[in-house]
């Protein structure tokens, strides 16, 4: 690493709040009672399925989850399939932005801690943020509402868990389950349930068969659903195949678009000022850092153009900076070079950072200010490493900004990449037309920079085809197909691979080649896994291109 650089940090027990807090010890107090070992059992002797009655007072429902209830209801998409289903949904997209105290239980490690101990599993996994179906809410609020006999599989390379919490129950719905379904040494035995508010039903989704019988008149019933895994991948295949059936059967299209991005009406909310917020904070004048903040309005899903007003309003216009108009994120540099205790935040994706990364060291800082980022991108894997999550869902700047500008700062290491390019029949080296690149979080070769050539080309010729992230990842699924039909090269046919001075040998089936400053890659993805060693190098690496009969 030739540089280093200062990244905020997000600091959870600073995001906290007093909801937070008082939610933990509410979910504490009411699993206390209950009888861990004796569940266990229970769950295990049941093919994986428990009813738990009554797990939450309907004191407790009243009080912390009715109101939200109330609050998410102009959002529910009612969806019809003939023969299948009638209901509506509310997508975890919708739950986070709106009403965070389901997301908030969904994620409290009580709880989350209860369910796995309930298991046979070590460890059970939230769904990543693009699941709609991590955290939902299902509203039967017609008459006819019902869902048919299904099972909850999933495409995850794992176990999937589903777990039922009671809401509201004013009706003759019964969940249908129908236990050992399949198994050849059980009785088959079906259960006709009623989720009273409070309740609990828990199971493992690839085994319990169940249905929810037709709503009456008059009638109304609202349940919580909530999805544990053992394992988060799925690829983008299994993701785009997952999210379309969702937005079809549960959420509508706008999961796949505008929910997805975290939007209702287009534009982030308005704010107050920066300084007013900070003031209320009760932060010493005298020690607020300086904010600047640059903005991609082409990352991600082009939503830097919708918030780009309340941003302006946010920082004060001197402060906010335009990377498209401004050809890039020198001009502003410039003028911020001297300003003391200056923090500085890229909106946009991993390209957009390395593209501010980039113009600071053009400029001239040294050291480099500390740098945070609003994730507007496709990926946003840098913005994952570093605790801010996998994009940006249009939270008011006002709660998220000051905590960017406040978090404790990390360093992370800037690696320096030269390319030279040499004529492989004679071994001329052409040193006049060297270029040196700077790298913070990954260089490959091979495959993957090919989809990501057509990518980038496309979005510049037709920026318009590229308004959502899920639809650029359609896009990036696209370009892959296109290339693994047309067929890449494999590497060991033209490359070869030289780390801390010893040559390395090519596996003649590779056909792409990974530096990463930081494990996580192609929005979110461990690539070595839990149980593979990751191979560091210290000194340098060398890659030498040579020449191929296929160009």
């Amino acid at each position: 690493g030739i540089q280093q650089i200062e990244l905020s940090v997000r600091n959870d027990h600073h995001m906290q709040n007093a909801s937070q807090e008082s939610l933990d010890q509410v979910i504490e107090r009411c699993l206390s009672k209950l009888d861990m070992q004796k569940l266990q059992s229970e769950f295990l002797a049941q093919d994986e399925f428990i009813h738990l009655p009554n797990v939450f007072s309907l004191e407790v429902v009243t009080k912390h989850f009715l109101p939200a209830v109330e609050k998410v209801r102009p959002f529910v998409h009612r969806s019809y399939i003939p023969l299948h289903k009638k209901s509506g949904s509310v997508s975890s997209y919708t739950i986070s932005q709106q009403t965070p105290i389901f997301e908030e239980l969904y994620k409290s490690d009580v709880f989350s801690g209860f369910i796995t101990n309930i298991t046979p599993q070590e460890k059970l996994l939230c769904c990543p943020v693009e699941d709609p179906h991590s955290v939902a809410l299902y509203y039967y609020t017609e008459p006819g509402d019902h869902i048919g006999f299904h099972y909850d599989s999933s495409l995850y390379k794992g176990l999937r868990y589903t777990i039922l919490l009671g809401l509201v129950e004013n009706s003759s719905c019964k969940l249908v389950c129908n236990l050992y379904r399949g198994r050849t040494d059980k009785v088959p035995e079906t259960l006709n349930l009623t989720i009273t508010p409070g309740s609990i039903v828990m199971f493992n989704g690839d085994k319990l068969y169940h249905a929810v019988s037709p709503l009456g008149k008059h009638e109304e019933r609202v349940v919580l659903s909530m999805e544990y895994v053992t394992n988060q991948h799925m690829g983008y295949i299994g993701r785009a195949i997952s999210n379309v059936k969702d937005a079809v059967t549960y959420f509508g299209i706008g999961s796949l678009i505008g929910r997805y991005e975290g939007y209702h009406d287009g534009e982030a909310p308005l704010t107050r000022t920066i300084e007013a917020e900070m003031e209320s904070r009760g932060t010493d004048p005298a020690s607020r850092p300086h904010v600047i903040a640059f903005v991609n309005k082409l990352s991600g899903g082009q939503r830097g153009k919708d918030i780009l007003p309340n941003l302006i309003a946010f920082l004060g216009s001197e402060n906010v900076f335009d990377l498209n108009e401004m050809g890039g994120p020198e001009p502003g540099l410039h003028h911020h070079l001297h300003t003391p205790n200056l923090r500085v935040i890229a909106c946009g994706g991993d390209g957009t950072l390395r593209w501010v990364i980039q113009g600071m060291i053009n400029v001239g800082f040294r050291p480099l200010p500390p740098l945070g980022v609003l994730p507007f991108g496709t990926g946003n894997d840098l913005s994952r490493m570093f605790g801010w999550g996998p994009g940006y869902k249009g939270q008011d700047f006002s709660s998220i900004i000051p905590n960017i500008v406040t978090a404790a700062s990390r360093p992370m290491d800037i690696w320096q990449c030269s390319l030279t390019p040499w004529d492989p029949q004679n071994g001329t080296v052409f040193h006049s037309e060297s270029s040196v690149h700077f790298m913070f979080n990954y260089f490959n070769i091979g495959y993957d920079p090919q989809v990501a050539l057509g990518f980038h080309t496309l979005r510049t010729t037709r920026p318009d085809l590229f308004k959502a992230r899920f639809i650029n990842k359609c896009w990036y699924f696209y370009y892959a197909l296109e290339n693994i039909l047309r067929g890449s090269h494999y590497l060991a046919e033209c490359c070869s691979l030289e780390i801390d001075g010893q040559m390395v040998d090519i596996p003649a089936d590779v056909r792409t080649i990974v530096v990463l400053n930081f494990v996580a890659y192609q929005a979110g993805v461990d690539i070595w896994g839990p149980d593979h060693p990751v191979f560091f190098f210290s000194s340098g690496l060398t890659l030498i291109g040579q020449h191929s009969q296929n160009g």
